[in-house]
């Protein structure tokens, strides 16, 4: 079953669907139109899953499915890496007018870091404004405040060097 929390209207953050019944969920209720995994293949083979059914069946459903791989094992400038890649790959789904789902395994983590990347560093939020929007939508997130920070650093160095 899917646990899942609305940031914005066009940007949701949750846990991994499983199975088709969580696709349909995500196209029909969530109203999504694109799926961002930021899942590595460690993360789906353990729990079974295989990537490439499910993108096929999110397709039938008229679900972009997206991966940002994110790998947990990896040292701080890998996970910034990560994130960079990932608020790059969110924005680009967004511009193109999608509702984005963006997951991880637990939505507990990587995706609300993400989110709150995405709303500092491309929306412009204060980060006590984005991080209170994120748990109003998801009670439970735990964004890596160090890898956030690390991001934001980079951000404000590339616009004091422009």
């Amino acid at each position: 079953m899917l646990d899942y929390g609305v940031i914005q209207e066009n940007l949701l953050v949750g846990s991994c669907p499983y199975g088709h019944r969580d696709l349909i969920s995500i196209r029909k209720k969530l109203k999504a139109s694109a799926i961002l995994c930021l899942q590595d293949d460690l993360d789906l083979t353990m729990m079974g899953i295989n990537y490439e059914n499910m993108k096929e069946a999110g397709q039938k459903r008229e679900l972009l499915m997206v991966r940002s791989q994110w790998t947990n094992s990896n040292g701080a400038n890998h996970r910034l890496d990560n994130l960079r890649q990932a608020v790059k790959t969110l924005q680009q789904l967004l511009n193109e007018g999608h509702t984005v789902y963006v997951h991880c395994t637990l939505g507990q983590v990587r995706s609300p870091t993400v989110a709150l990347a995405y709303l500092t560093g491309i929306q412009g939020f204060a980060i006590e404004e984005a991080i209170i929007l994120i748990k109003q939508g998801r009670p439970q997130a735990m964004p890596l405040m160090r890898i956030h920070q690390a991001y934001q650093t980079e951000l404000n160095r590339r616009e004091h060097s422009s």
